[in-house]
């Protein structure tokens, strides 16, 4: 994209958009046997999406490592609890963990 850094922040736009759609399916899938409304589900993910610390991450063209380690890190958590309905989630779950999140962020060793 050379000098134009809109595109960059296009893509950190996208790459958000992702992990908050990934952050509402996982706690969909954590409050799925109580009585949690999916609007509060919905409401904490935006929350969350709109709190100043998580928009710098996609403002700053550095931040797309940290997104990553996001990115990967709730796929991780989301196989992680796939793992009881089925097996094949046993393979992937390491997987997105070891070989992605670990390689990216040296941050995400937390996660």
């Amino acid at each position: 994209w050379g000098s134009n850094p809109h595109a960059g922040h296009v893509v950190n736009v996208f790459l958000f958009a992702i992990c908050l759609f990934l952050i509402f399916r996982l706690l969909t899938k954590i409050f799925s046997g109580q009585q949690v409304s999916p609007l509060l589900i919905l409401l904490t993910t935006m929350i969350y999406g709109v709190h100043p610390v998580h928009t710098e991450v996609v403002s700053s063209l550095k931040g797309r490592d940290e997104l990553f380690a996001l990115l990967f890190g709730l796929i991780f958590l989301i196989c992680g609890l796939n793992f009881f309905s089925a097996y094949i989630h046993f393979i992937y779950a390491p997987a997105f963990y070891f070989f992605f999140n670990v390689w990216i962020q040296k941050s995400a060793y937390s996660f």
